[in-house]
């Protein structure tokens, strides 16, 4: 499709959002981005302690998927958005040490270490680690760091949503902020665009469908309580070999890791939640001025969990770095049940808005969404799978709305959660061939 033919709107600007819009826009629609915040970029967006002058991550901080992501390296990314990549990809802090990734470890290391090393990998989904979704996310995160690491974004990681704004508006896409959408109340550009596209969870797209549509049969998963930490020095870790990782698992063994993570997904708080923990300024100098450092850490912790995370996340660090609450200068802090404040997306601080429970992934979470998906209305009747696949292409399923032109494009969808821009890139092809077939 070319010469500007169609409109489109996509609903929220993280990065799988902006995926969608630049392949929107790459085929001549004319493209609208409506962002509820005041900034675009999602999970993307850094800020600054203005106290201290130090930058941080809003969510994510480091990015195994980023160099490895078709659409990202077809963009040219790394041409836009300076990576650094840490000596190592991430470590595992145990009781006696640190469990390094690398291939020889794993061949001839101690096996207990090499586990307890996949199993923080796997822990990335909110699941125990032998849990089929919790093998591939290894899996995956894993062999990316394998090959080319898990790099870390100079500038903070709003560099990478900066770089996709800016290729979007070279596009002739419109990104309005300050535009947050009411599925119960949808404006008349909405109505009328040839093309719409959800950046959001399910259910509210769902509810934009149809405000009859069910809300309770999508399920999450545990949440996230993150801290931000304005630190004096480096962490100390015990084990100096941490210093080396971008990322340090805080879980310890294959089973103390799985233990944890049955607890939250039983919505337990566990004595010693699996955490995760980064040092960007360490790798990049322009997160702190002279002397300073900084700090990102999230645990997980039960669904919409109010469990304080800078307590939670000091005693687990303090337990393999003696000494670190005494370097603590300033912390800002985000419980699960905060975040979606932050990111509506993220509901009871699960931040994979559960792509990672069951079938999800595959179904965009209308499994019990009625009706035909012909016509341009919302639908009523049992069997939307069924009906998806049989009219819009089996493979549609996992993206496909029941509306017609209406696709949902975030890490909801394959291939799930992660900052690559796949989600939104697939979901916009799809719905271009929609089109396509529609007007013959």
């Amino acid at each position: 499709m070319r010469g500007g033919e169609g409109t489109a709107v996509v609903v929220g600007s993280g990065p799988n959002g902006l995926a969608a819009a630049i392949t929107l826009a790459e085929a001549g629609l004319h493209v609208r981005v409506l962002e509820a915040a005041d900034s675009p970029g999602g999970g993307l967006r850094s800020f600054r302690n203005e106290r201290f002058g130090t930058l941080h991550d809003h969510c994510s901080a480091v990015h195994p998927l980023a160099r490895i992501s078709p659409f990202f390296r077809r963009l040219g990314l790394e041409r836009e958005v300076r990576f650094v990549t840490p000596p190592r990809a991430w470590a595992q802090a145990m009781g006696a040490g640190a469990a390094e990734p690398s291939i020889l470890s794993s061949l001839t290391g101690s096996a207990a270490r090499a586990a307890a090393s996949f199993a923080g990998v796997a822990a990335h989904a909110m699941l125990p680690p032998a849990s089929p979704l919790a093998l591939g996310t290894g899996a995956l995160l894993g062999g990316a760091g394998l090959l080319s690491g898990w790099p870390i974004p100079v500038g903070g990681s709003q560099a990478i949503a900066d770089a996709l704004v800016r290729r979007a508006e070279s596009l002739g896409v419109l990104i309005e902020c300050g535009r947050r959408v009411d599925p119960a109340d949808l404006s008349a550009e909405l109505e009328a665009a040839d093309l719409v596209l959800w950046d959001t969870d399910p259910a509210t797209a769902h509810r934009a469908v149809s405000p009859a549509a069910p809300s309770s049969s999508r399920r999450y998963g545990p949440g996230a309580a993150k801290a931000d930490f304005v630190t004096s020095a480096p962490i100390p870790w015990r084990d100096q070999r941490l210093r080396r990782a971008g990322t340090v698992h805080l879980g310890g063994t294959w089973g103390e890791v799985a233990r944890a993570e049955r607890d939250v997904n039983a919505g337990r708080l566990p004595a010693h939640p699996f955490s995760l923990v980064s040092q960007p300024s360490l790798f990049d100098p322009a997160r702190a001025p002279e002397g300073l450092h900084t700090v990102w850490a999230y645990a997980h912790v039960p669904h919409g969990s109010s469990a304080d995370s800078a307590e939670v996340i000091t005693r687990e660090i303090e337990r393999f770095a003696p000494g670190f609450a005494a370097t603590v200068l300033d912390v800002t802090t985000t419980t699960a049940a905060d975040f979606p404040a932050y990111n509506p997306n993220c509901v009871g601080g699960d931040i994979a808005s559960g792509a990672t429970r069951g079938w999800q992934l595959l179904t965009s979470g209308t499994l019990r969404t009625r009706g035909p998906v012909s016509g341009s209305g919302p639908v009523s009747g049992r069997g939307h799978l069924f009906r998806t696949g049989l009219q819009r292409g089996l493979l549609a399923a996992p993206w496909a709305l029941p509306r017609e032109g209406w696709f949902l494009c975030s890490g909801a969808t394959p291939p799930g959660p992660g900052v690559h821009g796949m989600s939104g890139h697939i979901a916009a092809r799809l719905a271009l061939r929609e089109l396509g077939r529609r007007r013959g």
